[in-house]
């Protein structure tokens, strides 16, 4: 395995705790699909709640389409749903304004049912984060900046953030997100645009570096490589084909990521 034209192994030239980490893991169970319209109202209007602070679900209505494949929660002006999709291996929460929401389902005694999806690598992320200064930099070789929620921690901690991206933007929530930041960290915030979308992708962060290995355009990843206190070879390295690939693309200014088009339909 490569990444910008170096072998990732011997793990040992590369840093110290070189691992291999599984993206997601499952977590908390959350409903039933069969049950909602049904038993398990409340546990889903629960999870919508108390853990994505959606306040205006409290009495909703709960709707299923025809071909058992979407779940609406609509009340008002407000709506939001979930697809299954067609592996019944995952469904995805879409909120309208753009917040997208990954689940685990998976088929147990007849049943279909739905549980959190914990996301590994980025706790891992925000805790090495958290102990970084404002002496660091972050920077990011990403798609279409699904997770802008990452940048913006970093910037919060002080770090200057430079991100390389594609010409399209996740969604609406990213695109309102990273607009808003560009606005707020105007000094610490830089970002880059490609011709193309880059196919690796991957950050150095301080001493610390992450490499997103396979990333799947339907956004399910399946392991990342972490490497905690990089080594200053592969730091330099980095570095040096960070700033080459800059030099191919332009700087991005806030009418530029207004005008991106979304990737997620």
């Amino acid at each position: 395995m490569h990444f910008l034209g170096v072998p990732l192994f011997p793990r040992a030239l590369f840093g110290k705790k070189v691992r291999r980490i599984p993206h997601y893991s499952e977590g908390e169970y959350l409903f039933s699909w069969g049950n909602v319209p049904g038993s398990d109202n409340g546990r889903l209007l629960r999870f919508l709640q108390d853990d994505l602070d959606i306040t205006w679900v409290e009495n909703a209505e709960i709707r299923k389409s025809d071909d058992g494949t979407t779940i609406q929660i609509s009340k008002d002006e407000n709506a939001a749903e979930i697809v299954i999709d067609e592996t019944k291996e995952k469904a995805t929460l879409k909120i309208r304004g753009g917040r997208t929401h990954d689940l685990k389902a998976k088929e147990e005694n007849g049943k279909l049912n739905i549980y959190k999806r914990e996301n590994i690598v980025g706790a891992w992320r925000k805790k090495l984060i958290g102990t970084l200064g404002v002496k660091d930099k972050m920077r990011i070789i990403c798609g279409e900046c699904r997770d802008y929620e990452r940048i913006e921690y970093a910037l919060s901690r002080g770090l200057s953030v430079e991100v390389i991206m594609g010409q399209k933007i996740w969604n609406k929530a990213s695109k309102e997100g990273i607009v808003r930041l560009m606005e707020k960290y105007t000094e610490k915030l830089c970002i880059f645009m490609l011709p193309e979308r880059p196919e690796r992708h991957a950050s150095l962060f301080g001493h610390h570096f992450l490499l997103e290995d396979p990333h799947k355009y339907d956004g399910s990843y399946e392991s990342a490589i972490t490497i905690e206190h990089a080594s200053e070879g592969l730091k330099s390295h980095f570095t040096m084909q960070f700033e080459k690939m800059k030099l191919k693309g332009k700087a991005a200014t806030v009418a530029d990521i207004q005008e991106m088009e979304f990737w997620e339909n």
